[in-house]
């Protein structure tokens, strides 16, 4: 899959990111900010400056990071719901992932538990005078029982792939709220097109005109069923760099 070049545009808005809204660049400074306890790694950094430059700056609409694993997508994506919520007033974020594993592991970094922060606490996302927006990005999760009702009452929904699939008992009652009793939202596809499934392109069309934005992040950008992706790579970080820059250990 080709990366796409943003050239030396990109390289000279990085320093003083003109041409963004007031609140984004409100965000990348708290971001970028020399205090911050937690900082993001300088490749997680650079995804969501990526990220941020294409849809405002370039209008592009439907994204994808390609960062190996152990690379740290989920932090990369708490920042981009973070950015979404605070400077373009979206309200909902549906995550879909390919299996069980990878939902365990999401819902433990978005879900607020009683002794663990989420991901937008451990890493301040929010500046001081937008940290009640926390508050807002409660997490539901999409499972067989679970009532569609917290799809209404949660900012973010979480779930597998096929709980939105027609031919999915619950799925096709999920597809209904998000169609018919949802505003516009935002998706994040972590590692889902590893589906092979036609279904997984048919929701997405189905969804497209209530999609605001939509980013993909994974470790293999190929999909499962050999189709191609319909997402514009922006950023490719792979195991040699992991390596050299110490995030990962061995392959």
């Amino acid at each position: 899959m080709k990366l796409v070049d943003l050239g030396q545009d990109f390289e000279l808005w990085k320093t003083d990111f003109h041409s963004v809204s007031d609140e984004t660049k409100r965000f990348l400074e708290h971001l970028t900010s020399k205090d911050k306890k937690i900082k993001l790694w300088k490749h997680q950094l650079e995804a969501v400056f990526r990220v941020i430059y294409s849809y405002e700056v370039l209008g592009k609409k439907t994204l994808l990071l390609n960062i190996v694993t152990g690379g740290g997508k989920t932090a990369i994506i708490g920042a981009c719901i973070a950015w979404l919520k605070m400077c373009k007033k979206l309200n909902k974020f549906l995550i879909l992932v390919p299996n069980l594993i990878v939902k365990d592991r999401l819902e433990t970094d978005f879900r607020v538990m009683a002794k663990d922060k989420s991901v937008f606490q451990k890493f301040d996302f929010f500046p001081p005078e937008f940290k009640h927006l926390e508050d807002e990005l409660n997490t539901h999760i999409m499972e067989e029982g679970a009532s569609p009702q917290g799809i209404i009452e949660s900012g973010i929904i979480l779930g597998n792939i096929h709980q939105v699939y027609e031919s999915h008992t619950s799925g096709k009652r999920n597809l209904d709220f998000f169609l018919n009793k949802t505003d516009d939202f935002a998706i994040f596809n972590d590692e889902a097109h590893n589906t092979a499934a036609s279904e997984y392109t048919t929701v997405l069309k189905m969804l497209s005109h209530k999609t605001a934005f939509r980013l993909d992040t994974t470790a293999t950008p190929e999909r499962a069923d050999g189709k191609p992706l319909d997402s514009e790579m922006i950023m490719e970080y792979g195991i040699a760099s992991a390596l050299e820059d110490g995030i990962i250990k061995s392959v």
